[in-house]
This record gives structure tokens, sequence and C-alpha cells, in this order.
């Protein structure tokens, strides 16, 4: 008796996932990313805003030979391919890509994405694994949830925003939105190797002659060797980023100084605390290809 088509397909998806899975560690994947892609079906390519995710068959068949930290999981329209790294899940781009090369780490524009972000995007559409999904640009982390799970790194906890700093930050053009309008750290608050500074602190990081030169930067943390955490406001969503003071001061813009780690401030919560995945300070940012 012939086997229904169905079944043949579910077959194929069944071994290609297999296959998929089984590269990723022979390559040495870490169990996030692992874990990440097993998390849900790749059984067809996933529509992007501005490009598209591979299916796993086609991820397969594109990395077989690639050797490396990183491996192609998508391309933009533009032309440009997304890899992402299977030690840490960061997702970037790359401006070209031939299929049996090693992807060196240089070329790579890290995006402060993670790949498991675009998975849990697909996941909440409640979709079916066989539909086209479209998944947003980033997968926003609840902000104001991860801080709460991190209270206890929190020396002093959380606390109500303070009417005068709500007032405060909304003067100097972070968002309503913002989690910091609702709840602030009362003392340093741990995100890895870097902190988040306590409500009062932030005012005095952020002082006349800073905001005047560098105003959609706003000073939030510090790195180990005193470089400085920053939230770039020129997003609705502001993402986080470390600026090389050292090399920048504060008599240039920052611009040039700056690399960007995460989309949001609940990503780099999470991945600084819980997945240790991020770069300690803003030079080991730059070897990483940040």
């Amino acid at each position: 008796m012939n086997e229904h088509p169905n079944n043949i397909r579910k077959h194929g998806s069944k071994i290609c996932c297999d296959a998929l899975m089984s590269l990723l560690k022979a390559k040495n994947a870490s169990t996030h990313v692992v874990d990440a892609f097993e998390a849900i079906s790749l059984s067809r390519q996933i529509a992007l805003s501005d490009g598209i995710v591979f299916s796993g068959r086609e991820i397969l068949r594109r990395n077989e030979f690639v050797s490396g930290d990183f491996i192609v999981i998508g391309a933009r329209k533009d032309y440009a391919f997304y890899v992402t790294n299977l030690r840490t899940g960061g997702v970037g781009l790359i401006p070209s890509h031939e299929e049996s090369d090693s992807i060196p780490r240089e070329t790579v524009k890290c995006l402060g994405l993670r790949f498991a972000d675009f998975l849990s995007a697909l996941c909440q559409t409640g979709s079916q694994p066989d539909s086209t999904y479209v998944v947003p640009e980033y997968f926003n982390v609840d902000e104001i949830a991860i801080m709460q799970k991190l209270s206890d790194c929190c020396l002093g906890g959380l606390m109500k925003t303070p009417e005068t700093f709500r007032r405060w930050i909304h003067d100097v053009g972070v968002p309503k939105n913002f989690c910091f309008c609702d709840f602030v750290p009362k003392e340093e608050m741990s995100a890895g190797a870097c902190v988040i500074f306590p409500y009062n602190q932030i005012i005095t990081a952020n002082y006349e002659k800073r905001r005047r030169i560098n105003p959609h930067y706003l000073v939030i943390g510090s790195c180990p060797d005193g470089n400085l955490v920053v939230l770039d406001m020129r997003r609705s969503v502001p993402s986080i980023g470390y600026v090389s003071i050292e090399e920048a001061g504060d008599e240039e813009s920052w611009d040039d100084y700056y690399a960007l780690i995460s989309q949001t401030l609940g990503s780099f919560l999470h991945d600084s605390n819980f997945l240790g995945i991020l770069p300690d300070d803003y030079y080991q940012a730059k070897k990483l290809g940040y």
C-alpha cells in the first residue's frame, strides 16, 4: 500500500530535523542554541519583515561544510545573510557568503539579537507549523518581569519610581513605556560582569555637559573596567550598548565608540545574568564582532 503523501512529508521533516540536530551537536553548539532549534518546526522558511529565516533543510544544506562558530540561518532582501553564533546564540549579519567557506568573526555585524528570540516569537503566533510566519524585527523581553526576577541581584531590591525621577527621565527623552518609568533599582543591580545603577546614581552619571554633547545616550550603568552601559534612545524601545569613555571622553560624540549589545534592557539583563553570554566590556565586545 502506498503511504499517504502527508505521512511522507512528516517523515521527511523528521529526518531533516534529526539531521540538523546532529549537525549542530557535531559543531559543538551550546545547549540553549540546540534547544532553540528543537523548540519549533522549521519545515518551511519563515518570512521576516526584511528577508527570511531558512527552512531546516536549507540551513542543513548551506552549513554542512561550513566551519567555525557561525552558521547561516537566513537572508535579507539586500542580499546580506543572517548568521547565528553556535556558542552564544547571537544573531548577526554578513555581507555575503560562499557556501563552503568558514565565516570569519570579523565580518559579522552583531545585531544584539538571539536566534531563540525569533523562535519564541514564532511559538506565540499559535499558527500551524506549515504556515508562513511573519516575525517581528525583534522579540521584546518584558523588562519589568525580568527586573522582578532579578530583585535578589539588587542589594536593596526594586522600588516604585519616584515622581521626581519619572519627570527627569521624561525630560531627557526616555520613552514613557520604558520600565524605569514604573520600577527602578534602589541599589546596584547585577548584569553579568556589569552593574545597573540605582536611580539617583543614574542622574549623577548624566551630568549636564555629558547630556548636552550626547543627548540620545543615557548612562545607566558601568562595565568592570569603568566604561559605560548606556541606553540608545533613538528608537521607541531603547537598546543597550557599551561606550568606551576612555577613548571618547565627554568632549565628542560617542557614536564611533558605541557597541550595540542588546535590543532591550530586558534581553540585556536576561542574557547577562541567566545565560552569561554577553561580553564584559566594550573592548571584549569589539573583539567578538559587536
